[in-house]
This record gives C-alpha cells, sequence and structure tokens, in this order.
C-alpha cells in the first residue's frame, strides 16, 4: 500500500512538471536562405523575400545584416536550456550586393563565436524613500 501512494505521489508530481518554448527573433529556414548568392543578391531582394534583420551593423565601413532566431526551453525553476539557435551573418559590398554569407547554429557556439549573456548596467539617478513616496500621490485614481 505504501509503495502505490508512493509511486502515485511520483506520478502526479512528474506530470505536474510543465515546460514552455519561448521562441524569439526571426524564424528562418535553410529553405529561406538558399537563394542567396554572392555579389548577385541584393538587400532589397533579402528585405523582400526574409524581412528586417534582427541587427544591422557597420564594422570597419562594411554594412553587415544578422538574423537571429532562438528557441529556449523552461522548466518550473531549472535553469533554461537554449534548444535551438540559428544566425545568418551577411556582409554587403559597395553596391548594396551580398559579399559574405556565414550560417551558424547552435553547434557553433564554442569554436566560431562567443554569445555573451553579461549587462550593462546603467547608473541611474538616486532616490530617497520621501521621493518616492510622495510622487505617486495624485497619480493613483479610485
Amino acid at each position: 500500500m505504501k509503495f502505490l501512494c508512493f509511486s502515485l505521489l511520483i506520478i502526479l508530481g512528474l506530470a505536474s512538471c510543465k515546460f514552455r518554448v519561448d521562441k524569439s527573433g526571426y524564424m528562418f529556414e535553410n529553405i529561406d536562405t538558399n537563394f542567396i548568392q554572392k555579389n548577385i543578391t541584393s538587400k532589397n531582394t533579402l528585405i523582400k523575400n526574409m524581412g528586417s534583420p534582427s541587427v544591422i551593423s557597420w564594422i570597419d565601413e562594411d554594412e553587415y545584416w544578422i538574423y537571429y532566431s532562438e528557441e529556449i526551453k523552461h522548466i518550473l525553476f531549472m535553469k533554461p536550456k537554449i534548444i535551438d539557435r540559428n544566425i545568418l551573418v551577411l556582409a554587403f559590398n559597395y553596391d548594396d550586393r551580398v559579399k559574405y554569407v556565414q550560417k551558424l547554429d547552435l553547434s557553433d557556439q564554442n569554436n566560431k563565436f562567443f554569445h555573451n549573456i553579461s549587462k550593462t548596467y546603467i547608473k541611474t539617478h538616486q532616490t530617497n524613500i520621501f521621493k518616492d513616496f510622495f510622487s505617486n500621490v495624485g497619480t493613483v485614481k479610485p
């Protein structure tokens, strides 16, 4: 009887473990990127077929477009796990044609790039308890 109660408790506990998958960025597939050809594909074609990039950056006077997508699995209170990541990096030449294409995924994380997860902290103005308390007076309506 004790074993049955214990088994039932374990089964109910495991059944209540819910998870969710958060998706962010542009979810492109290999089919979406097969049309990209060096020195042929233009920015307008990319925007028309894939939409706006996640990031636009200029490095050494070259314009880079980065399409980024990621799926993260969350299970209750445990640390979230990245289950899928895709990055497409495009650089353009002087006439706005693709000159560089690189596709990266989760398997490339340790050897080709470093994904920085640190945060930049910005010092804000300091407040005190009186300012916090009295700044809300008159803003709350019944």
